[in-house]
């Protein structure tokens, strides 16, 4: 792979990949010296070899004109195609709060921009539209710490930064670009045997978006953005973790059954989508883009959750938030050569304000866990309710089924209160209808949520017990 449009030096762009030799050849070097210094931490260094999956949030920022005689819109797109990838990670862990991350990733996908414009009136617009397809490379340093952890199992954050490069695919007037990024994430490792363990993450990239010069078919819009990149992979660790043969009584230990309800805060972000169809009739190639996206938005969050084995429980859900959705459509005809010509695009689009409640049930059960802190996952169905708010246009109140999934953690601050972060989605079709899309597309709400937790029963948690046998005395 070369870089030879690349505006920058190569001095410049190999210098991370020395860092990171320098960072290897000292951590191989350091193995020996630093005695575990903490219960289930041992210090040492580990390579991972994964699958990642890549959902990059689009951007449809739009802005309004008023003048005497019309009302002009104009709306400026681009978004990613989800696709799957490589990652390939060196980890280094001196303390359970210090160490770092050497991140590679690789994967491919289909960019997307248009511009489009509506003036009210006259009727009409103008409508522009480009895709390319691109390779996209990841070289990142991130620091790295350990969270709550137990013997096998050890949860883990990292935050930082690096370069990510842009190789356009088949397409001759574009040029290579980089981009500046912010890596950050979270995840959990399960040890599976003394040298191998498996991970899961989640990983962000905040950065730029790329429009791969003037003469590359694609707008210059250069829009900030997060790719959101879970990853599952294998872990080799160079110096083997001390495992632990416990009993099924001792993996029970950290277990209450009981039933427990959270009060929490959520964020929800939703996954623009813009697919774009392309037809022939007459002579005439007429181009359709779709476009439907939700402003970032907080709401509240109350589950009841009840657990009657570690690996077997359920949750009832109750969400709320509100948001404004934009819902837009645009055609550009391209008449055939010699052919009369005619109207060159159109372009409408609608703004609403809506609340969207959830109500989900879902199979809960917990992971890894240890004395106060418990991982947990959930699974399930429900329904979602979207109700327009101040709507001129009789927009009709819309439901629809959905898919709700997620993880999180638990951490005890009490025999009867403790802490949850968790990220939910919910899989769903938008709704049709009036100021709806008029087609119904396929969607992901991310709800990351953070809430506090009271339980009926007190943990199991061996200071909790010491004090209810003292006070029973």
């Amino acid at each position: 792979m070369e870089f030879k449009n690349l505006p920058f030096s190569l001095v410049k762009s190999s210098t991370m990949v020395n860092v990171a030799i320098l960072l290897l050849g000292h951590a191989i070097a350091a193995q020996s010296l630093h005695p575990a210094t903490s219960e289930n931490f041992t210090p040492g260094i580990d390579i991972s070899l994964g699958l990642v999956g890549q959902t990059t949030f689009a951007r449809n920022p739009t802005d309004f004109t008023v003048s005497p005689d019309s009302t002009g819109i104009s709306q400026q797109s681009q978004s990613q195609s989800p696709s799957a990838g490589a990652l390939v990670t060196f980890h280094h862990a001196v303390k359970p709060y210090l160490g770092y991350n050497v991140n590679f990733s690789h994967t491919r996908f289909t960019q997307t921009d248009f511009e489009a414009a509506e003036y009210v009136p006259p009727a009409g617009g103008s409508f522009t539209t480009g895709a390319l397809d691109t390779h996209m490379y990841e070289l990142t340093l991130a620091y790295a710490f350990y969270g709550p952890r137990s013997k096998r199992f050890r949860s883990f954050g990292q935050i930082g930064g690096g370069e990510l490069f842009f190789e356009p695919i088949n397409a001759s007037l574009a040029h290579q670009q980089r981009r500046a990024s912010m890596v950050f994430g979270v995840g959990g490792e399960y040890d599976v045997s003394p040298h191998f363990s498996l991970r899961a993450e989640y990983r962000g990239l905040l950065y730029k978006m790329p429009d791969f010069g003037n003469s590359s078919g694609l707008l210059e819009h250069k829009l900030f953005t997060v790719t959101n990149m879970p990853a599952i992979s294998l872990v080799y660790r160079l110096n083997s973790a001390p495992t632990a043969q416990t009993s099924r009584s001792v993996k029970d230990q950290n277990f209450t059954p009981g039933t427990d309800i959270s009060v929490g805060l959520l964020g929800q972000m939703t996954f623009a989508r813009s697919p774009t169809t392309s037809a022939v009739s007459n002579g005439v190639t007429t181009d359709t883009l779709l476009n439907m996206s939700q402003s970032p938005s907080a709401g509240r969050l109350v589950t009841v959750h009840s657990g009657y084995k570690p690996y077997l429980g359920y949750n009832i859900n109750f969400g709320y938030t509100r948001f404004t959705q934009i819902n837009s459509g645009g055609q550009r005809f391209t008449p055939a050569p010699g052919a009369a010509p005619g109207p060159s695009a159109n372009f409408s689009g609608v703004f609403l304000d809506t609340r969207m409640y959830e109500m989900s049930a879902a199979y809960a059960f917990y992971g890894p866990r240890s004395r106060q802190f418990r991982s947990t996952g959930q699974v399930g169905a429900g329904e979602l309710f979207f109700q327009p708010v101040h709507s001129s246009f009789s927009a009709e109140f819309k439901l629809c089924a959905a898919i709700v999934f997620g993880m999180g953690g638990e951490y005890d601050l009490s025999s009867h209160v403790s802490v949850r972060a968790e990220y939910r989605g919910l899989f769903y079709r938008t709704p049709t209808g009036k100021d709806f899309p008029s087609k119904r597309l396929y969607t992901v709400t991310n709800v990351p949520a953070i809430s506090l937790v009271y339980r009926f029963r007190p943990s199991s948690y061996p200071s909790h017990r010491v004090k209810s046998q003292e006070n029973s005395k």
